[in-house]
């Protein structure tokens, strides 16, 4: 198979994540059950089953979040935290302890008409995370029932809700109107903007545990107690937390 690579004309259309992102002490964990049948079924499964479960509560929570947000500052908001979180929701998946020379995502295309409008832009989001649940859910059975795929499955996750974050990161982009100055066929001078701007995200992803508490990731929405359920309630609008609550 032959690689096109990017031409300079073209600017960048490929966003590699690395190798070494976030600390180890801060990763998070699913809570402990309490409840015998939960606790009793839980012992049935699969290590990792419980996680993959989790993501795709998360993922769903997320969905569903954008769906209903009408507030501007509310939906500008999510937009930081839910890329953020996505980006390491991605790393987890698909870059952490990856063989592969590369971990390639792919930018947000931002001369296409569509990544112009920001109410085009979420509702690509919301379709983007309607697949990257079926992938997550896809893991879950993968893990469970020990089948082989498990580790591609748990690829196409982590560069499904990588490329979506990466969408969403350019959210305000689209928001703010970020092109004027530019002219509409400075494709290379276009694309530096969305790279800057993915790069600034990936490392608010990195650094954002010291405001959460423990690196946010997509699952820990699932979690009512999780450090990053916790910051939403205290630092989000009163909508989202609103939201929240009824996406749960």
């Amino acid at each position: 198979m032959r690689i096109i690579e990017n031409t300079p004309e073209q600017g960048h259309r490929d966003f590699d994540l690395p190798r070494e992102h976030v600390i180890d002490e801060r990763h998070y964990v699913p809570p402990k059950a309490y409840d015998p049948e939960e606790i009793e079924r839980r012992k049935e499964l699969t290590s990792g089953t419980l996680l993959a479960e989790s993501q795709a509560e998360g993922i769903a929570i997320a969905r569903d979040m954008l769906v209903a947000i009408d507030e501007p500052e509310g939906m500008e908001f999510m937009a930081d935290i839910l890329s953020a979180a996505g980006i390491n929701t991605s790393w987890y998946s698909y870059a952490q302890n990856a063989s592969e020379m590369r971990r390639r995502l792919k930018l947000p295309i931002l001369m296409h008409k569509r990544s112009q409008n920001p109410d085009l832009v979420i509702e690509d989001v919301i379709e983007g995370y309607v697949k990257a649940e079926a992938r997550a859910r896809s893991l879950r059975d993968a893990i469970e029932y020990h089948t082989r795929s498990r580790y591609d499955h748990q690829r196409r996750l982590g560069v499904s809700i990588g490329n979506v974050s990466l969408r969403l990161a350019c959210y305000d982009l689209a928001l703010h109107d970020s092109l004027a100055g530019y002219a509409s066929d400075d494709d290379a001078g276009i694309q530096d903007v969305v790279r800057n701007h993915c790069l600034q995200t990936l490392h608010t992803a990195r650094t954002l545990h010291r405001e959460v508490g423990s690196h946010p990731s997509i699952a820990q929405l699932s979690d009512p107690y999780s450090h990053l359920s916790v910051y939403l309630h205290r630092k989000a609008p009163g909508q989202v937390q609103k939201i929240l609550r009824r996406a749960r």
